[in-house]
């Protein structure tokens, strides 16, 4: 299945098509969500930043539970210490913590 399958054509003349990304680690209950209320919320939050005027004519909801990794404040800081640290000692193991 094709990620982003809209992409290819993109939107008729006179119209705008946007990607919006909703849930991840901060927000998981959003995959609970029916896909009209996540058009909905969607929306709602992106009307006013980008001045909609109108709904959306077409809109597809998909889904994926474990999709695009998402890492939190302060992760680049994390691992520029574990960087530091197996520079100064080489000869040690680090592994990946799930």
């Amino acid at each position: 299945m094709e990620l982003f399958p809209f992409f290819r054509a993109g939107p008729p003349d006179g119209q705008a098509l946007l990607t919006s990304f909703v849930g991840g680690s901060t927000n998981p209950g959003a995959t609970n969500k029916s896909p009209e209320q996540l058009v909905a919320q969607v929306h709602r939050e992106m009307a006013p930043l980008l001045r909609l005027r109108k709904e959306p004519v077409f809109s597809n909801v998909t889904i994926w539970q474990r999709a695009i990794p998402q890492y939190n404040l302060g992760h680049t800081s994390r691992i520029a210490a574990i960087e530091t640290l197996r520079s100064r000692f080489p000869d040690s193991i680090f592994r990946e913590i799930i």
